[in-house]
């Protein structure tokens, strides 16, 4: 049993993020029994604070970690998973103590256990460089569709572009003029 314990630390140790169960309590409260050391990287808080009370997660003691703004959606997913003991899954953003502003992707499976708690065993990852990554080409997709916009209206004869459906994508007010139609039209 020893060495299964050992191997499962080092499993849990190279895991790409943290490897938790969270129980929501038939009285309402939350813990978390198990979390591996990369918790701390997510919420910055140690296993040991979270084993019998989760609450520092989702209330105000110090701050909340989960963002303001994502709190209310965080706890009606797993309001949602808990009901239907459908898989959760999702992200939201996490206030840590010392790196800031985190992006969270979580995934766990719920299951009923015998005392009425319903416990979810999965693992949350730092999703952090990819939504920045994300931002990053949406704002440049976002620069360079302003650009074609602008160069097909500065153009010195009308300019008409079409998708594969030979549905109107963008025209310039030149061509609108020259065919006769409206940019509603």
């Amino acid at each position: 049993a020893r060495a299964e314990t050992e191997r499962f630390g080092r499993i849990v140790a190279t895991a790409p993020g943290a490897i938790c169960q969270l129980a929501l309590l038939p009285d309402g409260s939350v813990t978390m029994p198990f979390a591996s050391a990369a918790i701390r990287e997510i919420y910055g808080l140690e296993p040991a604070d979270l084993a019998n009370d989760a609450s520092h997660i989702f209330e105000r003691i110090h701050f909340e970690r989960i963002h303001p703004d994502d709190l209310p959606r965080f706890r009606e997913s797993l309001a949602e998973s808990a009901r239907t003991l459908s898989t959760w899954s999702t992200e939201y953003r996490v206030r840590h103590p010392e790196k800031g502003e985190l992006w969270i992707e979580g995934h766990a499976a719920p299951a009923c256990e015998p005392d009425g708690s319903v416990s979810w065993y999965g693992f949350l990852s730092n999703v952090t460089d990819k939504k920045r990554a994300e931002e990053i080409l949406r704002q440049r997709t976002e620069l360079e569709l302003r650009l074609l916009r602008t160069l097909v209206e500065r153009a010195p004869m009308g300019i008409v572009m079409l998708d594969r459906k030979l549905r109107h994508v963008q025209a310039s007010q030149r061509w609108l003029d020259e065919v006769g139609m409206t940019r509603e039209e």
